[in-house]
């Protein structure tokens, strides 16, 4: 069962999972002190809870405290049973996944992010494996979850969904629906066969910036028939800088942005001005080059300071009435 990993940056934690999983470094040069623990938690039911617990050990000279847990999924929770861990000692995490209604392998991570002594981070990857067993022949979709990540409002998106049984026998009438009449399903006739279903999701989120959580929903001819497909994303504003959120790399200099003006309208450049900690502001100028066709600003950077650094930069345009606010944001050497 694969998950998609959505990287929010706006928790410590979540600063740590994007350099994790998007800049892998070498040990040798990674100023975080990390720990992977895999952990394999066996066969269990499909649609039920799987339930364990974990444990980490502190192994460096100090007493960590635990700051925050992220985990890659809605499905997947994760507390420690002390925030506080002696140096040399230990803790237990005590995990919780949501198995669904269909069976598969799962991955998932678990990210536990602490402090020794004032700034330095420590962090625990729990890379988790396991399997959802489903003894009966219930509904098996690929993929099991749809995340769009940052769309634009109205922006159009197309995801192929394929549907089955589970041992694949015939699959029999489905009837499909949606949470939401901006999500349509259509069933492809030249690519199904009886026992594989091809379903055209057209997408178009809605001209409402922030989060959203929508379903479509599969019903067969049982009861339990039932399958739901979530769907995530977080639309940006129509005008408005991509991306609002930027991770830094220790060294890097250079970022450039995407500009998103207004229809009939210019993206000139004006002014700024930055609250920072940790990351100072060289320079921030518009670019001659574009990005997707549309203007660029070219911010570059320099690391002044050591631990999680950050720094906001307030971005005034031409004929634009409020500033666009940009966050960097990292762990400086």
């Amino acid at each position: 069962m694969r998950r998609i990993i959505g990287v929010q940056i706006g928790t410590v934690a979540s600063i740590l999972f994007g350099l994790l999983c998007l800049f892998p470094m070498p040990a040798e040069s990674n100023p975080v002190n990390i720990a992977i623990v895999p952990y394999s938690f066996g066969d269990h039911p499909a649609g039920g809870i799987a339930r364990f617990n974990v444990s980490i050990a502190n192994h460096w000279n100090q007493t960590v405290v635990i700051k925050d847990v992220q985990t890659s999924c809605g499905c997947t929770s994760a507390k420690p049973a002390r925030w506080k861990i002696s140096p040399h000692g230990k803790d237990q995490l005590a995990v919780r996944v949501d198995g669904l209604l269909v069976g598969g392998t799962f991955h998932g991570t678990v990210l536990v992010v602490g402090k020794m002594a004032a700034t330095v981070p420590v962090a625990w990857r729990i890379d988790l494996t396991g399997t959802f067993v489903t003894a009966g022949n219930g509904f098996v979709p690929d993929p099991r979850m749809i995340h769009l990540g940052y769309p634009r409002p109205g922006e159009k998106m197309v995801q192929m969904v394929n549907l089955r049984r589970n041992g694949l026998p015939p699959i029999g009438p489905v009837t499909v629906t949606t949470t939401v009449p901006w999500i349509t399903v259509t069933k492809d006739q030249q690519r199904s066969t009886n026992t594989n279903f091809e379903y055209k999701v057209v997408i178009r989120p809605p001209f409402i910036v922030g989060r959203f959580r929508q379903e479509i929903l599969f019903q067969g001819n049982n009861a339990a028939d039932m399958l739901r497909i979530p769907i995530f994303g977080h639309t940006l504003p129509v005008i408005g800088i991509f991306p609002d959120k930027v991770l830094l790399m220790p060294g890097q200099q250079v970022y450039p942005l995407e500009v998103i003006p207004p229809a009939d309208s210019h993206a000139t450049l004006k002014g700024y001005h930055l609250k920072e900690s940790g990351i100072k502001i060289l320079s921030v100028r518009q670019s001659k080059k574009l990005i997707n066709g549309k203007p660029a600003i070219d911010i570059r950077t320099m690391s002044v300071g050591t631990g999680f650094i950050s720094a906001k930069v307030f971005l005034r345009f031409k004929h634009w009435k409020k500033p666009v606010q940009v966050v960097f944001v990292g762990i400086g050497q």
